[in-house]
């Protein structure tokens, strides 16, 4: 009798863990596709109306020009430069030594 009942609960735990697996696939299905919908249809939107969407919440970094425009990361550029130079110049200093000394040709 424990046999038989065993694979009766086995048999249903198994086909309600598949059905509820099922449904779960079947509703991150539904969400992906409508969150693909959104995405999609607030790409197609142009400047004016995400002017109108935002409204004084317009962020300023956004923009549609033909190259976009990286005033921040030149202006950041601008100030590492004169390190990333003199960074440049030790690693040639000490390869330079280093060839020199342990004779790596």
């Amino acid at each position: 009798m424990g046999l038989i009942s065993g694979m009766f609960i086995g048999m249903f735990l198994g086909i309600t863990l598949i059905a509820g697996w099922g449904w779960m696939m079947s509703y991150r299905s539904a969400e992906r596709i409508t969150k693909a919908m959104d995405i999609k249809l607030l790409g197609s939107l142009d400047r004016d109306d995400l002017k109108k969407l935002c409204g004084d919440s317009y962020p300023e970094w956004i923009s549609f020009p033909l190259y976009e425009q990286v005033k921040w990361l030149n202006k950041q550029l601008g100030k590492l430069w004169p390190f990333i130079a003199e960074v440049r110049c030790i690693t040639f200093m000490i390869d330079f030594c280093l060839r020199n000394l342990c004779f790596i040709p």
